[in-house]
């Protein structure tokens, strides 16, 4: 990302109850693994190859990502308004798990309140983890790459070729990445072939134009495939926003 841009995000959320109350207490993010489900309606909600790297090599609630869409410039018609194809594009992947289309609520984070934003939820995160004694990243952001398929899986075999020059343990019968073992050159090692499995996909989910929040567990592993981290209330950095306004949105009320 460059130093000088900034992005406008759109997030939909399950509910107006959740839309009205996000970003007030708790910050919520989850297992990138939860994304990889095989949509049999072929919407583009769901990456059979999301954190996966050709083989499943990576034990369950390890990383954990927040989903956003970023509204371009180009995204916006003369009037102002999102064009038509920009929100068809946006309701491919709004739909429940059977692929049915759904009208949920949605959040938009200003490119102007961008910084303030993510600087206050790194200090809570890092406030949190340490707190519970566990080792991880920072909270990280970045837009998501999308490649061709020869590139996504030539890529793909690169980073599997790297994590399988890392420990491992058998757990269960599976053979897992031991992250706790690391040393610093394998730590960087590490952190590069997530960052390709939360940060790129193929060129077939271009039109979610995503933008992602993440962090890395190095310790201890949750059980649970959310994370909910405690945070100031940061509500005044966010506008809410009921469905229809997806028609009528204008930069100017991001």
């Amino acid at each position: 990302m460059n130093e000088e841009w900034l992005p406008d995000l759109l997030q939909f959320v399950p509910n107006m109850e959740i839309a009205q109350n996000y970003l007030k207490d708790n910050f919520f993010l989850r297992d990138i693994l939860d994304y990889n489900q095989v949509s049999k309606n072929k919407n583009s909600k769901y990456d059979e190859d999301e954190g996966t790297m050709l083989d499943e090599k990576l034990e369950p609630h390890v990383f954990f990502i927040s989903c956003f869409t970023v509204l371009n410039p180009s995204f916006f018609d003369e009037k102002g308004g999102l064009k038509k194809e920009v929100i068809d594009g946006l309701n491919l992947g709004n739909v429940d798990k059977d692929g049915k289309t759904i009208e949920r609520p949605f959040i938009t984070i200003s490119s102007n309140n961008f910084k303030k934003l993510t600087c206050k939820l790194k200090r809570a995160c890092s406030v949190y983890f340490k707190k519970q004694n566990i080792i991880s990243s920072e909270l990280v952001t970045r837009g998501v790459e999308y490649l061709k398929d020869s590139c996504y899986n030539s890529q793909s075999i690169k980073y599997s070729k790297k994590l399988d020059e890392l420990p491992h343990s058998v757990l269960g019968g599976k053979r897992i990445l031991a992250v706790t073992r690391f040393n610093k050159q394998q730590k960087e090692t590490y952190e590069k072939c997530m960052k390709f499995l939360c940060w790129t996909k193929r060129c077939s989910f271009f039109r979610q134009n995503e933008y992602r929040f993440m962090i890395l567990l190095y310790s201890e592993k949750l059980r649970s495939s959310e994370l909910e981290i405690p945070i100031p209330d940061l509500h005044n950095l966010i506008k809410v926003h009921e469905y229809s306004d997806i028609y009528k949105i204008t930069k100017d009320n991001l």
